[in-house]
């Protein structure tokens, strides 16, 4: 694992979220700034994923967030970005 490559795709993600995302949770928003410092790399992905589930997002958070998923070999998070990729037409 390449956990350079994994910290700049969820931070690409967090990126893409905030900058198009609409009532953001500010609790997983900080829950997620911890985890990345801490390099809980399950825990980031799974508050982003959290707040991108619950918002409008652009498709890049999504597919920035498979690109973390893969990396980190999380066969689940895999599956759940990937439909919330197909529900967007991705």
């Amino acid at each position: 694992m390449n956990y350079d490559s994994i910290k700049s795709h969820l931070e690409n993600a967090h990126r893409v979220l905030i900058h198009t995302g609409e009532d953001l949770d500010l609790q997983n928003l900080a829950f997620f700034d911890g985890a990345l410092k801490r390099k809980d790399w399950r825990a980031a992905l799974s508050a982003l994923e959290e707040c991108g589930a619950a918002t409008p997002v652009e498709p890049d958070f999504w597919h920035e967030m498979l690109s973390a998923a893969r990396e980190l070999e999380l066969p689940r998070y895999q599956a759940r970005i990937e439909k919330q990729l197909q529900l967007l037409g991705e």
